[in-house]
């Protein structure tokens, strides 16, 4: 989630044969107690029994989308003014947010749509537009009875149990997910914070990115520090002192002269500091005798504030929905680097490269197989040409052309030809679905999700049936070629003697 996806990625998945639609996912995650975009990469992303600690980010979709994963939709609780940055939520996030949440227990649906108040983070706000119903406790029934018994008690008991480990994969699926149904929710999703941190900034222009250098900055209106006045930018005497070298402490901040620096600014994720959003020119009016802050007073720099707020947010993983091409999915995610996070598609992409080491084999068993029918045909073809040669003989003796001989016999291995077209398609079909039942068995004993049934790791292609019937058909006619020759080279009356 640290990286942005790229202008092209999507081109590039469907170009290399996925067949299903991408919806793009932001890092916008829906927090529920005071955990920090994890986005369900931590150990520790379950915060009780069932419940996450924030979503999984938030998927732009279309209602189509929401139908094929939840049925007919019905909403819980809608917020009376539905906003274009505002989130949908499903009701399992919603009862994540009750159970969990310390500002809602004890409430209802109702009270989570509007604005939401995650836990422990005050100036940090979110837009709920409404709350959908995905009746996940009823499909996972068994679960819920576990949890309600208590014989589910400690962590390595839900770890375990083939039921939590089939509702992990439901959150992963659809259940972990925040949504939003407007397709430029993009350019507005930094609208569904109130407030947000900033981001952070490297001073002095200083080349060498470290943990050191860089130093979190945020937009908030002064006020609410109190004692700090009404200064444009504070910033943490801390700080100063390590970028600047000074002695300032408590005792003689009131000796600070206000100065102008310049500051480069990057998104919390860029790590390694290669694409800053801007670098501006300001003055440090105040330092702050408390706490690590570089605060710049709310709206004193209207459109580097826009700036930071509209980067912290964008896309940075994408969401298949369907099978079909998964194995391009596979191979481009591979080059492009990016990381599965489902467990289902590792079992998957395990499974693909499993059946690419047999490849080599399965061509080596077609090129012997293609000398086989040659053998066989040849032989087929030299051998009923030998037994019939005294009746050739008197056909050529009575005036018959060549060619009505050849064509009879033709007509002969033609059949054998069409016969085992039938028979290499009808095996080639059933041996497809043998080996799909086998590698699908295969997977289901390592990754119990409802992903694996509906895939097919070998498929049916009519092509290269055909292509396969044509090349039987080929082999036939080639195998006719010699014998025939033989007979337009040999005399009726040697042939009539020869049977003889």
């Amino acid at each position: 989630y640290r990286s942005e996806v790229k202008e092209g990625d999507i081109d590039a998945f469907y170009a290399a044969g996925y067949e299903g639609t991408i919806y793009p996912v932001l890092n916008l995650a829906l927090t529920v107690t005071d955990s920090k975009n994890s986005l369900g990469l931590q150990s520790s992303y379950f915060s009780n029994a069932i419940y996450v600690k924030e979503s999984l980010g938030t998927m732009v979709v279309d209602e189509s989308f929401l139908e094929r994963q939840f049925g007919a939709l019905n909403y819980l609780a809608v917020a009376r003014e539905q906003r274009p940055y505002g989130l949908i939520i499903t009701d399992y996030l919603a009862d994540t947010i009750l159970m969990t949440n310390s500002n809602y227990k004890g409430k209802g649906y109702h009270n989570i749509v509007g604005d939401y108040l995650p836990e422990s983070c005050y100036y940090d706000s979110i837009y709920v537009n409404a709350i959908l119903d995905t009746g996940y406790k009823d499909t996972n029934a068994a679960l819920m009875d576990k949890i309600k018994d208590g014989s589910l008690k400690t962590t390595s008991d839900y770890y375990q149990d083939s039921d939590f480990i089939t509702f992990t994969s439901q959150i992963y699926q659809s259940l972990g997910y925040s949504y939003s149904t407007n397709p430029d929710f993009l350019s507005v999703a930094h609208l569904t914070r109130d407030y947000g941190s900033a981001g952070k900034a490297v001073f002095n222009g200083s080349s060498v990115l470290t943990s050191r250098t860089f130093y979190e900055i945020s937009f908030q209106p002064c006020e609410v520090y109190p004692g700090f006045g009404d200064g444009r930018v504070i910033m943490s005497y801390h700080y100063y002192n390590e970028i600047y070298g000074t002695t300032y402490d408590a005792s003689n901040l009131d000796e600070f002269v206000p100065h102008t620096i310049t500051m480069t600014s990057y998104r919390h994720e860029d790590v390694d500091g290669v694409d800053p959003l801007y670098t501006v020119e300001l003055t440090i009016d105040k330092l702050s005798p408390t706490g690590n802050l570089f605060i710049i007073e709310s709206g004193s720099f209207p459109e580097i504030e826009e700036t930071i707020r509209k980067g912290a947010i964008y896309y940075t993983s994408l969401y298949f929905d369907g099978t079909k091409g998964v194995r391009a999915v596979l191979d481009t995610a591979e080059v492009l680097s990016y990381q599965n996070q489902s467990i289902a598609i590792e079992g998957i992409h395990t499974m693909t490269k499993a059946v690419d080491v047999f490849v080599p084999i399965f061509e080596l068993i077609a090129i012997v197989l293609c000398i086989g029918v040659v053998f066989i045909l040849v032989n087929f073809s030299t051998k009923m040409i030998r037994d019939k040669m005294h009746e050739i003989g008197i056909l050529k003796a009575l005036g018959t052309k060549n060619s009505s001989i050849g064509f009879i016999f033709g007509l002969q291995v033609a059949l054998i030809g069409a016969l085992t077209c039938i028979l290499t398609t009808a095996g080639y079909y059933v041996f497809i679905d043998m080996a799909n039942t086998v590698l699908l068995e295969s997977l289901r004993r390592l990754v119990p999700s409802m992903i694996v049934p509906h895939l097919n790791f070998l498929v049916f292609e009519p092509r290269i049936a055909i292509l396969n019937c044509i090349s039987i058909l080929a082999l036939s006619a080639m195998a006719l070629v010699a014998p025939l020759l033989r007979i337009r080279a040999i005399k009726p009356v040697k042939i009539i003697k020869t049977s003889e």
